[in-house]
């Protein structure tokens, strides 16, 4: 079925959680408007969306609506979202031009997941849309950066929403059909060449099964990928290999990891079902404990990735975030600096990974049984639709004091 194309075109307007007639919010959560997101976890958030448009991203959900003619986005004015980031800005588009949105499908899907859950694959089907949809989030990146301010650098607010990203939407939303129509034009290739081309290089390195020094395991039953690599990594080639997965363990060269839960276990899939997020402080701390032992036969200090700068063992510490954090990270911290929310959901590449004195098959192995004795001794199954109760409910009933005396 086609859009209805005599319907009023709707307008952007800033977000507030005012109530506001005629108005769908995408990507996020509102008190009173029609919603079309994948943010399903808070209370009565189900009833404020018609749950037959639901996609794996909010441009999912947006194009899904524009092609069953949804009723109530049909008769929607204006539309809104609460912060700028690629499946937000790629909703707002598709909402604003419908038309286009059904035209350009493929690409615009690919984009949102590319975006949002960082899960880049050059595949058949449909290999030009995902290379195409690589180079559209490319551009928006590298020009945001260069024009703007990096995602979470502006302040937030339930109320209000992102403060400075009205800026973002006039500019992206001013270019975006030039761009998505013309992918290889030149002007946008000088914009997006340096981090396209990092991508391919990696993931093309990554997924080339006869390259020893860069490879990846993964256990399903926990729905987790290792990945060994010689540096940080761009997300988008990193997470290439974690598509179906929601636990990605980092083995850099000199004994650098990190362990991310994914953001696709923080919204609310709809193509598959998750195991539940497990919390990672018991882990963290237990590292601690071991990685004290290590340092006492190595020595007092280690060393930052891409630098030369050498800090005290006793100013590291492996540290984690909650569960409710849009994507917990594991990693040694400099405890005098932690990483900002902003510098987390920066590239692996961009930010400091320190030296662990475990070796990588102790460290793997510690991880992999974590995970493993988290899902066993409460048999809990995969599925869709986890609510934070169920999720902290589930991670209550853990032993870890157990689990550590069989380590």
């Amino acid at each position: 079925m086609q859009f209805d194309l005599m319907s009023k075109p709707k307008v952007f307007v800033e977000f507030s959680n005012d109530d506001m007639e005629s108005l769908v919010a995408v990507d996020c959560k509102h008190p009173t408007a029609y919603q079309l997101t994948h943010h399903l976890k808070g209370p009565g958030q189900k009833k404020s969306m018609n749950l037959l448009l639901r996609g794996d991203s909010s441009t999912d959900a947006v194009i899904n609506a524009i092609k069953s003619n949804d009723d109530r986005f049909v008769a929607c004015q204006y539309v809104t979202t609460n912060h700028f980031d690629i499946d937000s800005f790629l909703s707002v588009w598709c909402a604003l031009n419908c038309d286009l949105a059904i035209s350009y499908e493929g690409i615009l899907r690919e984009a949102a997941r590319i975006g949002d859950f960082r899960e880049f694959l050059l595949d058949e089907p449909n290999a030009k849309d995902k290379d195409f949809a690589l180079r559209i989030v490319c551009w928006i990146n590298s020009v945001e950066s260069k024009l703007f301010y990096e995602p979470f650098e502006s302040p937030i607010s339930v109320a209000s929403g992102e403060r400075d990203a009205k800026t973002k939407f006039d500019y992206f939303l001013s270019k975006f059909e030039s761009v998505i129509r013309n992918p290889l034009d030149q002007e946008y290739i000088n914009d997006y060449f340096d981090e396209y081309s990092r991508v391919i290089a990696e993931y093309n390195m990554l997924t080339d099964n006869t390259n020893s020094k860069a490879t990846y395991e993964t256990l399903r039953d926990i729905g987790l990928v290792i990945v060994h690599f010689p540096q940080p990594m761009h997300y988008y080639s990193l997470f290439s290999v974690s598509r179906g997965l929601d636990v990605v363990v980092s083995c850099y060269s000199d004994n650098r990891y990190e362990v991310e839960e994914k953001y696709t276990s923080f919204i609310d899939l709809f193509s598959r079902g998750c195991l539940p997020r497990v919390e990672m402080q018991p882990l963290s701390r237990f590292l601690n404990k071991l990685e004290r032992k290590y340092a006492h036969l190595n020595n007092s200090h280690v060393k930052a990735s891409e630098s030369t700068e050498v800090v005290a063992v006793s100013q590291i510490e492996w540290c984690s975030n909650r569960v409710t954090d849009s994507g917990p990270i594991l990693r040694r911290e400099d405890l005098l600096r932690k990483l900002t929310k902003a510098e987390r959901y920066g590239h692996p590449f961009e930010r400091q990974i320190y030296s662990s004195c475990i070796p990588s098959t102790e460290f793997i192995a510690i991880v992999v049984s974590y995970f493993q004795f988290a899902y066993s001794t409460s048999k809990v199954a995969s599925k869709i639709d986890w609510s934070w109760n169920e999720i902290h409910e589930f991670n209550k009933s853990i032993d870890w004091v157990k689990w550590e005396s069989t380590v």
